[in-house]
C-alpha cells in the first residue's frame, strides 16, 4: 500500500483540505498520514465558521515525532493550505527531512499552492504566499496552481493557454498542472506543462461547483502519478474526467460527494 503524508487544513463538516484529500486517496487504496495546519468547523463560504490555527511549534513537534518513530517510508508528500510563512517553512523542512531519510526512491512532492482564486484574489497572508513561491515551488515535483495562482507565482499575466505555458516555464517545478485556463470559445482546460512538453484536458464550465475541488484534484493527480508511473498525459485526462463527474454529482449540494463517489474514483484513477 502506497503512503502519502498530507499537510493542509482540515474541516469538521464537509470536504475541503484534508477532509477532501484523505477520503479521495483512501478510495484509491492509499494510506494517508494527515497533518492539519488549521482546524475549521466548515469551509469559510458558509454563514458561520470557527477555526483554530495549529501553532507552528506544535506542527513541527508532530512532524518530528512521526520521523523519530521511524515512519519515513512514504511515496509522496502533498502540501495544501498553509496559513503563515512559518507553516510554509515547516512544510519545506519536512520535505527535506523525508528526502534525507529516504532509503530508496525520493518521495513525490506535490504542492497545491493554495493562495487565492478568481474572482476574490489572494486569500492567505502575503508573506505566506511569497514563502510558497520561494520555498515550496522549487522543492516540488508537481505543482497544481489555478489561473490566479499561476499568475502570482510567475509574476506574469495569465489569460490564455499560451500565457499559462509561458508562465509555467518560468517556474522551477518539473511539472505545472495549470487548472481552469481559458482555451477559447468560452471553454476551459487543465494543462500539464513541463520544459519540453504540453498536454491538456478539457473541462466542463460549471456555474456552482462546491468548495474543495482544488484539494480533490490535487489528490487525484498525486494518486494518478503514482499509479500510472508518471504518465502525465494519462493522469491529467483521468483526473480531469473524474473531477468533472464529481462536480456534476454535487448538483444541489454545498459539498462534494466524495464518499458516495468512491467506485467512480477507483474506476478512473486506480491502476489495474
Amino acid at each position: 500500500m502506497k503512503r502519502v503524508l498530507a499537510i493542509s487544513s482540515q474541516v469538521i463538516r464537509g470536504h475541503v483540505g484534508l477532509s477532501a484529500i484523505c477520503p479521495t486517496l483512501t478510495h484509491l487504496g492509499f494510506s494517508v498520514m494527515p497533518v492539519p495546519t488549521v482546524l475549521l468547523s466548515n469551509h469559510p463560504g458558509h454563514a458561520q465558521c470557527a477555526r483554530t490555527i495549529i501553532p507552528p511549534s506544535d506542527l513541527r513537534a508532530m512532524i518530528d515525532a512521526i520521523i523519530a518513530n521511524g515512519w519515513t517510508n512514504i511515496d509522496a508528500i502533498l502540501t495544501g493550505y498553509l496559513p503563515t510563512a512559518e507553516h510554509v517553512a515547516i512544510a519545506a523542512e519536512t520535505i527535506d527531512l523525508y528526502r534525507d531519510t529516504a532509503s530508496t526512491s525520493l518521495p513525490l512532492v506535490l504542492c497545491d499552492p493554495v493562495i487565492g482564486d478568481d474572482p476574490k484574489g489572494r486569500y492567505i497572508d502575503e508573506n505566506a504566499a511569497a514563502a510558497i513561491r520561494r520555498q515550496l515551488v522549487p522543492r516540488a515535483s508537481i505543482i497544481t496552481p489555478n489561473r490566479f495562482e499561476l499568475a502570482f507565482l510567475s509574476g506574469r499575466p495569465v489569460v490564455s493557454v499560451d500565457d499559462a505555458v509561458a508562465a509555467a516555464r518560468q517556474l522551477p517545478a518539473p511539472w505545472t498542472i495549470a487548472t481552469s485556463i481559458a482555451s477559447g470559445d468560452g471553454k476551459l482546460c487543465n494543462l500539464a506543462i513541463s520544459p519540453a512538453s504540453i498536454c491538456s484536458a478539457d473541462i466542463a464550465v460549471q456555474n456552482a461547483a462546491p468548495r474543495g475541488t482544488g484539494d480533490t484534484f490535487a489528490a487525484l493527480m498525486c494518486a494518478g502519478h503514482l499509479n500510472f508511473n508518471g504518465d502525465i498525459k494519462e493522469v491529467i485526462a483521468r483526473a480531469t474526467s473524474a473531477m468533472d463527474k464529481l462536480v456534476l454529482q454535487s448538483a444541489g449540494s454545498d459539498e462534494l460527494p466524495i464518499i458516495q463517489a468512491g467506485h467512480d474514483l477507483r474506476t478512473a484513477l486506480k491502476s489495474v
